[in-house]
């Protein structure tokens, strides 16, 4: 067949290739599935960066060990103090795919949490163990570089994972500086991070602003940015919006005055990346939503992004950008939240139940149900995150989980699954039941069906028995 013949008259889209490609990485796929997953990866360039963060990350575990390597339920108990243990870890168990037949848009293996945090947590340990054994970044101390007190400061650096210059004019030499705690910046301060470091900024409302390596960056009056090159990544306070511009080639050739730069706003508890390239010309930004909203204003041209969505703004005009993943997306400041912040602890936690949620969407979408009844405890903790997650909402493999749980379900997820006791779904709320009843050893009246519709003194009563059984336990 030729390369660009679709062996199929309906080719699949970009949400079915990122699952074959988590499940061809096990080299599961029936030569159907891998024939369509090859047309497409040939016609997308974003499945075939997605095909290759993966692959990547693949090659990193392996470079640790397997030893190395977080047993999926563990993370999920207490992701904080797993961060900062260098005690060995027991390999994850494999499903047996042997005995089952695949089926190209049914279920193939997936390499058992596949990345359990393929892209958070096996990276964010490797680079914890490895990197950052004594938790401490080593810069040259040079204090003449550090803002004029005479000046307002209007940010601060908190964190490095290598080498930061700043300078308070353009026409200045760039000077390193040593984040022995954090380091005040005023308004005009520019910052760059070296070739192999990242490091965060946070403003005085409360807004994070985060720079990838070679990275360059003027922090102004307001909460505004000024992104003269390489990728940042920013969260809005819940007080105040962050205002992000671009060059000015973005917008149009030759460059125009600096009024006509393209906008990003990140209004209030919002969050964004940006990245920027001014060569070749014309130059063009690349802004991608992760949280609430984002406007754009690019010369006469605006636009609204909302999570999930990414927008291309060059020579004036705004194009949608590529349709990466908001966690692979992201995935380059990992460094810094390995660097152990307590003020971190809140988006590890997120990103690690977004990641456990999605991998257990893609064991009930994929795997035949023995296959992961087979992985045991690793696989019920994502398949429990799947039925925590809001965005999990309305899909249907919620039931798969949901039914698997009343089985698998360990002692240690007990508070979890009662957090679940009310869901929307009957039967959800039932297979949970069942699930905790088993778990808790009773009580002796029970019976499945009082979960079915609205609440009742039989369900009351059972429900505040395992509480206090929870309790105890605690």
């Amino acid at each position: 067949m030729s390369p660009n013949q679709s062996p199929h008259s309906n080719p699949i889209d970009c949400e079915t290739a990122q699952r074959l490609i988590a499940t061809s990485l096990d080299d599961l796929l029936s030569p159907m599935a891998t024939d369509e997953l090859s047309y497409h990866l040939a016609e997308c360039a974003a499945c075939r960066g997605y095909q290759q963060a993966l692959s990547d990350t693949d090659e990193l575990l392996a470079s640790f060990g397997r030893e190395q390597q977080y047993i999926a339920n563990s993370i999920a108990e207490s992701v904080a103090a797993e961060l900062h243990s260098n005690s060995a870890v027991s390999e994850l168990a494999n499903g047996n795919a042997s005995s089952h037949q695949h089926h190209p848009t049914r279920r193939g293996s997936l390499s058992v949490l596949l990345v359990v945090a393929s892209t958070l947590m096996m990276a964010l340990v490797a680079l914890w163990i490895a990197a950052n054994p004594d938790n401490s970044t080593e810069v040259v101390n040079v204090p003449e570089a550090v803002p004029s007190e005479a000046h307002e400061t209007i940010a601060h650096i908190n964190a490095a994972t290598g080498p930061v210059f700043v300078r308070n004019d353009p026409s200045a030499d760039w000077q390193e500086v040593a984040l022995l705690e954090t380091l005040g910046c005023s308004s005009g301060t520019s910052i760059r991070t070296g070739e192999a470091s990242l490091c965060e900024v946070e403003t005085e409302s409360g807004g994070i602003v985060r720079l990838n390596r070679g990275c360059v960056v003027t922090f102004r009056e307001n909460n505004s940015v000024s992104v003269e090159s390489g990728e940042i990544y920013c969260v809005s306070s819940d007080s105040m919006p962050i205002e992000i511009c671009t060059p000015s080639g973005a917008v149009q050739s030759p460059a125009p005055a600096i009024t006509d730069m393209p906008i990003f706003c990140c209004p209030t508890s919002s969050a964004c990346s940006v990245k920027t390239e001014t060569s070749p010309t014309p130059a063009w930004a690349e802004v991608a939503c992760s949280q609430g909203t984002v406007r754009i204003a690019a010369g006469a041209n605006e636009s609204q992004l909302t999570p999930g969505m990414s927008l291309i703004v060059s020579d004036g005009e705004i194009r949608p950008g590529n349709a990466d993943d908001a966690l692979l997306k992201t995935r380059w400041y990992l460094p810094l939240l390995a660097l152990g912040r307590p003020e971190h602890k809140v988006e590890v936690d997120q990103r690690v139940n977004a990641l456990l949620s999605r991998i257990g969407f893609a064991k009930a979408s994929f795997l035949y149900e023995d296959q992961i009844r087979e992985l045991g405890e690793t696989g019920a903790w994502p398949l429990l995150h799947m039925l925590s997650d809001p965005d999990m909402k309305q899909v249907p493999q919620r039931h798969v989980a949901a039914r698997l749980l009343e089985e698998m379900a360990t002692p240690a997820m007990a508070k979890q699954l009662l957090s679940l006791i009310d869901d929307s779904e009957p039967m959800v709320r039932q297979s949970i039941a069942v699930a905790l009843h088993r778990l808790l050893d009773g009580p002796e009246m029970f019976d499945r069906t009082w979960w079915a519709g609205d609440a009742s003194p039989e369900r009351d009563r059972v429900q505040e028995f395992w509480q206090q059984k929870i309790t105890r336990r605690e």
